[in-house]
């Protein structure tokens, strides 16, 4: 039998089965709904004839759909159909005759029966849809037939966001008029009027149905989402949080389907087998790390989520799903990554994976759309930094090219996100909010679709064109120019957040830069701390303010640091001031490092660097997780420090070297490596392994250096040379493995080996 979600089975014990129908005994009624409440039990009621010779047809058809749950008598329930349909002939004033064809219908669609030759649909008409119109019908008849209403709510409960059918509305709204209206009702009504704009009332129908006993865990979720819709994020946020705290089944599924719009795979499964009691734990901890990564303050990303749910339901719904086929609306995804030495920002096109939103248990519309691309995109991405169209004309060169990208292919609108150093650019068939009705999620699209967009892109931007590999359909283009986008005024008392997206902020391209962070330390031995390290292509960077002299940069560092096991915050934000040599103007890098101290523990530390007199979304970004300083007695290694001879030094917590930023050497060469190991004992013996793996042959060594050490002291610093020549140009992980007895730590470093 289906099961419903918990906080509408409890609400519905309230209302007795036994309604009385026009011209229909009360006796009579109260039998024909203990017997179809009856169904699926494993033993069927005695049963009391009924007064009624109709009354008396309808409990011959509820017993033949008894035995088909039971048993699995096609012929009886067949038999059943036809007295039901009988029946609505011979008492049209009736409601239970189109309630019984109703369940009937629904019980062979839950158990997958094959399509039957029956009188409850018309051909062509699937047991849903052939369904929902009997149940229609049935409330129409009689809108207090209790088993009708209680059937009609247990459908709408778990369909959420969906859209409503006209018919489905009306019939809604008869249901919550009414001063006995079942508490699952209210709920859906509430989410009605918020789907189609009434957001005022939505907190004041939520405050009905939750008195009336609806899950407290359900309705804060949906409270959440209706006082973002009216502007009050830190209020949406503050109720997200309450409904945490009071998870039930049902609850804990609706907060689950929220992210399931955001989390990848496997971190939704990971949700998915948490217990209940640390389901908070694990969510406070998720939205904690999200503020870190976006260097957002306490709460920031959930209060932007909360209000792109809003945006995403409001102007990228499809609607009527039901009434048509979905429309194949296509999204292609292209990313740019800039490389520091060259200026050349390396591009692939990538197939876009969007998640697929799990329905809540009981969705019999499960298999509509809900949203178009557009807005399954805003909610893993959030807002674009910008947006452009084909027939648009605002904008610099880059801006133009892209432009003309859209003129030449089938793709008519561009989504473009900032994206560490570089963008994310994301083409769409058809305006994803101009079109909503017609362009739903349009899953993968082959790499071989791709191909068209980018090369014509190419073709319309400074590049060179590598086509060695036809797999992947790889190209560099070189870019130069700015966006000169705008966002226009947010129309009067309309909340900012909640602004429709037909602006963008102004934005220039990202730096060509290198940021990595290093941990480094041991609690109790070594001081712990967290090194940032850093080279800006000069040329890329922006002309300096004009009040300050000649070949002065500033440029703002901003450093977020999220400790996972107990989720302390570290912040650094600072603007550094560079003096540049004429010579460099054309050629050139700022490198250097900075040292932020840092407790013991597993970092993730976002990094964000921009010019000092211009938009942050100029910089370069950095995302770092699994960083780790070591604490008590335990065997410890800061990261790897990789360098050239020919560089010059820089300071790092192990002394001056020769750190090589870039992470690239030309082949034939050496690579200069220190580590510091911690937790030892004088004279202790540890094994220190280096492995070389290329990234694609993981995690094959192809080379391998082994050595003993005997430990001078709390800490001890290893250096040592590593022979490269003989491997060939390529993607490489250096692994290195310090044990000691069954104790081992192990830090991983990629790098790059460049033909000559």
């Amino acid at each position: 039998m289906r099961r419903v979600g918990t906080g509408i089975v409890m609400l519905m014990t309230a209302l007795t089965g036994a309604t009385v129908s026009a011209a229909q005994s009360p006796a009579d009624a109260m039998l024909l709904a203990d017997l179809d409440a009856a169904i699926g039990a494993d033993t069927v009621p005695e049963i009391v004839t009924a007064e009624d010779p109709v009354a008396r047809e309808l409990q011959t058809g509820l017993l033949e759909v008894a035995r088909y749950v039971r048993d699995g008598d096609r012929d009886a329930v067949e038999q059943a159909l036809f007295r039901f349909n009988q029946s609505t002939l011979r008492r049209p004033e009736w409601g239970w005759p189109e309630y019984a064809m109703a369940h009937t219908l629904l019980l062979l669609h839950d158990f997958g029966a094959p399509q039957l030759k029956s009188l409850g649909a018309i051909p062509g008409e699937g047991y849903l849809p052939a369904m929902e119109r009997h149940l229609a019908e049935a409330l129409t008849r009689d809108p207090s037939l209790g088993r009708a209403r209680r059937l009609f709510v247990d459908l709408l409960f778990p369909v959420g966001a969906r859209w409503l059918p006209p018919r489905t509305a009306r019939l809604l709204e008869g249901e919550v008029s009414r001063p006995d209206a079942l508490p699952g009702a209210l709920l859906a009504w509430a989410r009605h009027k918020r789907n189609t704009g009434s957001d005022r009332i939505v907190p004041v129908i939520l405050d009905r149905a939750e008195a009336a006993g609806i899950d407290p865990s359900v309705v804060a979720l949906e409270r959440a989402r209706a006082l973002a819709a009216l502007g009050d994020a830190e209020g949406a946020a503050s109720v997200y949080w309450a409904g945490i705290g009071l998870l039930s089944w049902s609850g804990r599924e609706l907060y689950q389907q929220d992210l399931a719009s955001i989390l990848d795979s496997d971190s939704y499964d990971d949700l998915a087998a948490t217990p209940d009691s640390l389901v908070g734990a694990w969510l406070r901890r998720y939205w904690e790390e999200r503020d870190a990564i976006a260097m957002e303050p306490p709460g920031g990303t959930l209060r932007r989520h909360l209000n792109d749910w809003v945006v995403a339901h409001r102007d990228f719904r499809v609607t009527e799903p039901w009434s048509r086929s979905a429309t194949r609306g296509g999204i292609l995804q292209i990313s740019y990554w800039g490389d520091p030495c060259t200026g050349v920002a390396y591009d692939h096109a990538a197939l876009l994976q969007l998640p697929r939103i799990p329905p809540l248990e009981g969705d019999l519309r499960a298999v509509e759309p809900v949203l178009n691309s557009g807005g399954a995109l805003l909610l893993r991405k959030g807002r674009p930094t910008a947006i452009l169209h084909a027939a648009d004309s605002s904008g610099g060169a880059f801006a133009e090219a892209l432009r003309k990208v859209l003129r030449t292919t089938r793709w008519r609108t561009l989504w473009l996100y900032s994206n560490e150093g570089g963008y994310d650019l994301f083409f769409f068939e058809k305006d994803p909010v101009a079109n909503a009705a017609s362009a739903p999620f349009a899953g993968q699209i082959t790499t071989e679709a791709a191909a068209p967009a980018w090369q014509a892109l190419a073709r319309v931007l400074p590049h060179t064109f590598r086509g060695d590999d036809p797999e992947r359909v790889d190209h560099a283009a070189m870019i130069t120019c700015e966006l000169g986008l705008t966002r226009p005024p947010t129309p009067p008392n309309q909340p900012a957040d909640a602004a429709p997206m037909t602006g963008v902020a102004a934005i220039v391209d990202q730096w060509n830069a290198i940021l990595d962070v290093r941990a480094f330390g041991h609690e109790g031995v070594d001081p712990p701390r967290l090194m940032l390290s850093y080279a800006f292509f000069i040329p890329r960077i922006h002309h300096p303010d004009p009040l300050l002299p000649s070949g002065v940069r500033t440029i703002r560092i901003r450093f977020e640091g999220y400790r996972l096991e107990d989720g302390a915050r570290l912040s650094v934000d600072t603007t550094r001031t560079f003096f540049i040599a004429p010579a460099l103007y054309e050629y050139g890098f700022l490198s250097g490092t900075m040292t932020v101290p840092a407790g013991a523990g597993t970092w993730l530390v976002a990094v964000r660097a921009s010019p000092g007199d211009g938009p942050a979304a100029s910089g370069t970004y950095l995302v770092r997780r699994g960083l780790e300083i070591g604490a008590s007695t335990k065997l410890g290694m800061s990261d790897i420090l990789a360098g050239h001879p020919s560089l010059a030094a820089l300071t790092t917590p192990l002394g001056r070297f020769r750190l090589n930023l870039l992470s690239e050497w030309p082949d034939g060469t050496t690579m200069s490596l220190r580590v510091r190991l911690n937790g030892l004992t004088q004279g202790e013996a540890v094994t220190l392994t280096s492995e070389v793996i290329p990234v694609d042959q993981w995690p094959d060594p192809v080379l391998t250096r082994q050595v003993a050490l005997h430990a001078t002291g709390p800490s001890y610093d290893h250096s040592s040379t590593l022979d490269i020549t003989p491997l060939p140009p390529g993607a490489y992980w250096l692994v290195m493995t310090a044990a000691r007895g069954e104790e081992e730590v192990r830090r991983f470093l990629e790098f790059r080996i460049t033909p000559r």
